[in-house]
């Protein structure tokens, strides 16, 4: 159970998970992984939500959580560590000797081979940002012309490179601030949602801002490019937007979940307007 008491929408949300995953996890799932999306206000607790999900329903699975950035990655961490979750884990980033991390018993890395030693088998907690999607130069080419691929990537596909070592692919896989894996499945992020390159059974994507995205334009060459988008679609990339646990910023103002805010607009005029010009012009 959670350290930390869900509010009323959150288990609504964390009952639309369980009911999406079967509980316990079922274990028959879609060659691609399943996959599903609760769209959420900023604000509304989608992290401390996804924690407690996870712990009811993997407390001993191997689990991924992808971020944007380094910030959001330690406060993630946090945030699973004080819901209750127990697992090692491991950041996959540049934060070497980073205070929070170690206090909270997080080792980081970006060598895959000692990532495939740290989580390769048995429960775990690996946390990531999507730049380590990104492929990375290799330096035993020659000229540095070389790519390999980004850690996490890496890791998972094991091979002669890394001695032998492989890590196995996960139970869950969430991806926060999912809209910015929108687009063109041709570019790094994209990873993300391969099943054949970070292999998970289930994949949850959290967003506050879900991008639609319109079918593209043929190119030059009359191909057309794969778009994902955040479309409500069970066949889709992101899958279905999962039945009961949406939550818009309006609602969550008029349920006071969140604050009410207002925009304000200042204007300000130039104390040393140039002689001449007219008012609609400065």
């Amino acid at each position: 159970m959670s350290r930390i008491p869900l509010k009323k929408h959150q288990i609504d949300q964390k009952s639309a998970f369980l009911k999406w995953v079967g509980f316990p996890a079922r274990s028959s799932v879609p060659p691609q992984g399943a996959r599903g999306t609760i769209v959420s206000a900023t604000g509304s607790g989608k992290t401390i939500m996804a924690a407690a999900s996870a712990l009811e329903c993997f407390p001993e699975g191997r689990i991924l959580v992808t971020v944007p950035t380094l910030d959001l990655l330690v406060q993630t961490a946090q945030a699973w560590r004080a819901v209750g979750h127990r697992s090692p884990m491991v950041a996959v980033c540049s934060l070497e000797n980073d205070p929070v991390l170690n206090e909270l018993g997080v080792r980081t890395t970006t060598n895959p081979i000692q990532l495939a030693l740290w989580a390769g088998y048995g429960p775990v907690i690996v946390f990531a940002t999507y730049a380590s999607l990104v492929d990375r130069e290799d330096y035993e080419a020659p000229m540095g012309q070389g790519r390999v691929r980004g850690p996490l990537e890496a890791a998972l596909a094991g091979g002669e490179r890394l001695y032998g070592q492989r890590m196995d692919g996960f139970s869950l896989a969430i991806m926060d601030e999912a809209h910015g894996t929108t687009g063109d499945l041709g570019r790094p992020w994209a990873a993300i949602h391969d099943n054949a390159r970070i292999p998970a059974d289930f994949r949850l994507y959290l967003t506050a801002t879900p991008r639609i995205l319109a079918s593209p334009r043929p190119q030059t060459d009359g191909q057309e490019a794969e778009i994902a988008s955040m479309a409500d679609d069970p066949d889709g990339t992101f899958g279905a937007w999962l039945p009961g646990a949406e939550l818009g910023l309006s609602e969550a103002i008029e349920r006071e979940i969140l604050a009410p805010f207002e925009i304000d607009v200042l204007e300000i005029r130039d104390p040393s307007p140039v002689l001449g010009e007219s008012e609609e012009a400065q």
